[in-house]
């Protein structure tokens, strides 16, 4: 049972269940190697520094070997929780510490967020003649990608280009998402060329290396080829379009992305303003054949929750020459686009969205009515916004 609820994302019951079994005498005789190794994983997983170290006593109390498995949980454990100086005594007290138990030490460090630690594991490790694996070369490129310094992400490649790693994706990704924060996409598109095969994380990362350094037909390229495009992968498309000066082409995946009802981000979002912002023209409004009610207002919002009020009212204007009709939501952010720009006083703005709400027979709801009523100071204008919610 306790295996169980470690495996499935319950490590507090599993280190529960394991405190209550402790208060029965003959239950304690059967602690073993596996049990000591779950539990210890529990504890990781809450970084539960203080019960982790409580474990390890028991496991030194009851005389256990400490064999590859609990080794290697010990150390996980002091590992992630940041505890580099017990984690360090373990692995002196082993005759034979091996590329696994470094790795996992190296892993901890860099999520505390000591990749210095990490690259003084990493040197210990060679010093002693151990063979690294695949795994611990992308740690270590995660060290370097974090400090960053380009000189050692090069020494790292060759390095793996010695023992042969790079053509596996983990070691490829890691190269190329290392390359990419260390501002160095020569060595990134290089690297690239050189591969026999590609997965789509390693050609997301791509996408975004491409359009960073102005590539942004390869990058286009790229992203056709992908033959499952996730989210991500058409986040770094539409970013890096809007990057490269395709306000067209950023639209068309935007749209894209709403007929699939992609869930969109803040990133998604940011592009496509950016993208509209970039034209005089607001070329989503121009390409209306291509567009919804849902996009539509979808950008709209995205205008007024962004401060361009104008670009809103703009857009708000097109939609009715478009015949889109406006929803609750397009006049919400219609008057949030209004109240950034302090306009809501102004009596002709009042007439001209009252009129739009008269003949779209909807309203946004009765806190914006009374909002909008007062800013106005038109009781004529409130009785008839009252009215109209009959129409809803």
């Amino acid at each position: 049972m306790i295996h169980g609820y470690a495996q499935n994302g319950k490590p507090s019951k599993a280190l529960a269940l394991f405190k209550n079994l402790n208060l029965d005498q003959l239950e304690v005789m059967h602690r073993d190697t596996f049990i000591f190794a779950t539990i210890l994983g529990a504890c990781t997983d809450l970084l539960a520094l203080s019960c982790g170290k409580q474990i390890h006593a028991c496991i030194l109390i009851d005389g256990l070997e400490l064999d590859s498995v609990l080794c290697s949980s010990v150390i996980n454990l002091y590992g992630k929780c940041g505890d580099f100086d017990c984690a360090d005594r373990v692995m002196n007290i082993m005759n034979e510490p091996d590329d696994f138990f470094l790795s996992a030490l190296i892993s901890g460090c860099i999520s505390n967020g000591e990749e210095l630690e990490a690259l003084l594991v990493f040197n210990k490790m060679r010093r002693k003649g151990i063979q690294e694996d695949a795994s611990t070369v992308a740690n270590v490129l995660s060290a370097g990608s974090n400090l960053p310094i380009i000189e050692l992400i090069k020494q790292m490649h060759g390095h793996a280009h010695k023992f042969g790693v790079t053509d596996g994706m983990v070691v490829a990704s890691a190269l190329l998402d290392t390359y990419s924060k260390c501002q160095s996409p020569y060595g990134a598109c290089k690297l690239f060329s050189e591969l026999k095969a590609y997965d789509t994380i390693l050609l997301n990362t791509m996408i975004t290396v491409y359009s960073n350094c102005g590539r942004i037909e390869d990058a286009k390229w790229i992203f056709k080829t992908i033959p499952s495009k996730t989210l991500i992968s058409r986040n770094s498309m539409l970013v890096g379009t809007t990057k490269n000066a395709c306000p067209s082409e950023a639209l068309d995946i935007f749209c894209q992305m709403n007929e699939l009802d992609l869930k969109m981000d803040e990133f998604s979002l940011a592009s496509v303003i950016s993208a509209c912002a970039s034209t005089s023209s607001l070329e989503l409004g121009e390409q209306n054949d291509k567009a919804d009610e849902v996009t539509w207002n979808t950008m709209l919002m995205g205008y007024a929750t962004n401060g361009y009020g104008i670009e809103a009212l703009t857009f708000f204007s097109k939609m009715g020459h478009a015949g889109v009709r406006p929803s609750v939501i397009t006049f919400t952010g219609v008057l949030s686009a209004c109240d950034h720009m302090a306009w809501l006083k102004k009596e002709e703005t009042g007439r001209y969205i009252n009129s739009r709400c008269q003949k779209s027979k909807l309203m946004p709801d009765q806190e914006k009515i009374e909002y909008l009523s007062e800013s106005w100071q038109d009781r004529n204008t409130k009785a008839s916004f009252i009215h109209l919610q009959d129409y809803e």
